[in-house]
């Protein structure tokens, strides 16, 4: 009855502060580094100037938290992210899928929050998010997407087909 574990989004700034609280509370947590993006026009990516939005950056952090996995008995844990919903190109979302697969870990994004982010993505890819990640071989079941608010049929069938997982944040989607 409560929170028993938790993974951080990609929000946390010093993922060590994070790892020191959960251990004094002694719950599980999967935690990532903050903010991995590289798409310069996306408006969040250029708001949060401690987090640049830069390949080079995006890939030297990709897996930076995957030290934590060596105890598979540890109750923090480390996982890929990128921040995800249209701030990372598809050559950073290809490495950081590629990445979670080979190290046995999760891949995780925040996707499709709203019709108006998921409309964002459709511009920017020419098709669904979704299918669009599926056809460059990104989704798995090693992935797990946060919020997943506004999917189209073609985009379940992707998600389905693909044994991935979701998160959907009840509280942030009544927003």
């Amino acid at each position: 009855n409560g929170v028993t574990m938790f993974m951080e989004p990609g929000t946390a700034f010093e993922p060590d502060a994070v790892a020191d609280a959960v251990r004094a509370v002694g719950i599980r947590a999967s935690l990532t580094d903050a903010f991995v993006w590289d798409d310069k026009n996306n408006p969040r990516a250029i708001a949060i100037t401690r987090a640049p939005a830069d390949t080079d950056r995006a890939l030297r952090r990709l897996g930076g938290q995957l030290h934590r996995n060596g105890d598979p008995e540890a109750l923090i844990r480390g996982h890929v992210n990128v921040w995800g919903g249209g701030t990372a190109s598809a050559m950073l979302e290809s490495a950081a899928s590629e990445l979670a697969r080979k190290s046995g870990a999760v891949f995780n994004q925040h996707q499709s929050l709203t019709k108006a982010s998921a409309e964002v993505d459709d511009a920017r890819f020419g098709r669904h998010p979704l299918v669009h990640f599926a056809e460059l071989g990104i989704l798995g079941p090693h992935c797990t997407f946060v919020h997943m608010n506004h999917l189209r049929d073609d985009e379940v069938d992707a998600v389905a087909t693909s044994g991935m997982s979701l998160v959907w944040c009840a509280t942030t989607s009544m927003n």
